[in-house]
């Protein structure tokens, strides 16, 4: 320490000194207890430091801190200084110090960042189903799927549910609603070149194979073909005869074994469509209109039966006639007269 001419130095007891300025090389002192520990006792200590004081004030003054920002870090400390307002002042008094948090060291260099992982490859997608029966056209009712489930058993009666969706009939129908070809491109699934389209893809069919292994799929394509053809039928006016008792050829045939007479509905209508086609339906009301809506296939304009003859079957040489198309016309209305085609869900 530097002293000035005023240092009263020279007037402080020396065991006072000793305190102030740690004086170890005091031979009196060497190898002793420091005064600050246990030399003097405590009321000693105290009674020295308060002479200490009068002497030398300026050494227990607290001086204001410059002003610093409220973040700035503390290089000495390594903490964060904050004041009351955003800077310290000396015109503010002396400043708060207030530690917020310990200053971060210096981190490691972190390793370069490497890319993940590939992992598995996604799993695939399912088909893009839709999560509810279609609705019909006047979007407040649905296909009744007792109507659906009849149809499926007619086109193979023998078969487990199982063997229906697998079927495949010898001219190539397939599935438990025997799609043709005709069918699979009236809901979008074929092409007119006959190559499986987007549509198809999005439900998982790219083959006859995939379609027959596929029942969700085969619903789903049930439904859509069946909302066509009940507009098929709706265009051609033919809901017009709902509720038209016909007296059938089955009554007449086979008296007291089956019922003489039948309603037209729109389940029959519909189910007979995807039987014979939409065309072939509407030449058999006409025919029955004009006798009456009594059936009687003797007189069938020539025109109709040169229309509706088939040509020779390769295999068996068997010819359908209009009469043979006309019956299983009639034999599915009946059968269908008592479902309904549709549910009601709407208001």
């Amino acid at each position: 320490m530097v002293r000035t001419p005023n240092d009263p130095y020279d007037e402080v007891p020396k065991a006072a000194a000793d305190v102030v300025y740690g004086n170890m090389n005091n031979p009196d002192y060497r190898g002793q207890p420091q005064p600050s520990e246990s030399f003097f006792t405590r009321g000693e200590q105290a009674k020295q430091a308060s002479w200490v004081d009068s002497f030398y004030p300026s050494m227990r003054t607290e001086h204001p801190k410059p002003a610093v920002p409220a973040t700035q870090l503390d290089r000495r400390t390594n903490s964060y200084r904050a004041a009351p307002n955003q800077y310290a002042s000396a015109a503010d008094g002396p400043a708060v110090e207030l530690v917020m948090a310990k200053a971060p060291g210096r981190k490691a260099p972190s390793a370069p960042a490497q890319a993940p992982h590939p992992g598995p490859p996604p799993a695939p997608q399912p088909p893009a189903f839709p999560d509810k029966p279609l609705y019909t056209r006047d979007r407040k009712s649905i296909i009744n799927p007792a109507i659906l489930a009849l149809i499926g058993k007619k086109e193979n009666e023998d078969a487990t549910e199982k063997q229906r969706y697998e079927a495949r009939n010898e001219k190539g129908a397939v599935g438990k609603y025997q799609f043709t070809t005709i069918a699979l491109q009236d809901i979008g699934y074929l092409d007119k070149k006959g190559n499986w389209t987007q549509k198809a893809a999005d439900r998982g069919i790219r083959s006859l194979e995939d379609l027959r292994r596929n029942p969700a799929a085969q619903e789903v394509a049930a439904e859509e073909y069946f909302n066509n053809q009940e507009e098929y039928v709706r265009n051609l006016g033919e809901l017009r005869h709902l509720g038209q008792e016909i007296t059938g050829i089955g009554g007449q045939e086979h008296p007291g074994v089956i019922e003489p007479t039948f309603p037209i509905t729109e389940g029959g209508l519909i189910a007979a469509a995807h039987r014979q086609g939409v065309k072939v339906l509407r030449m058999y009301l006409e025919h029955q209109k004009r006798n009456g809506w009594k059936s009687d296939f003797s007189n069938i304009d020539p025109k109709v039966q040169e229309a509706l003859r088939s040509e020779p079957d390769p295999k068996t040489g068997k010819v359908i006639t209009a009469e043979d198309r006309f019956r299983r016309i009639e034999k599915r209305i009946r059968e269908f007269a008592q479902t309904p085609y549709r549910m009601w869900v709407g208001d």
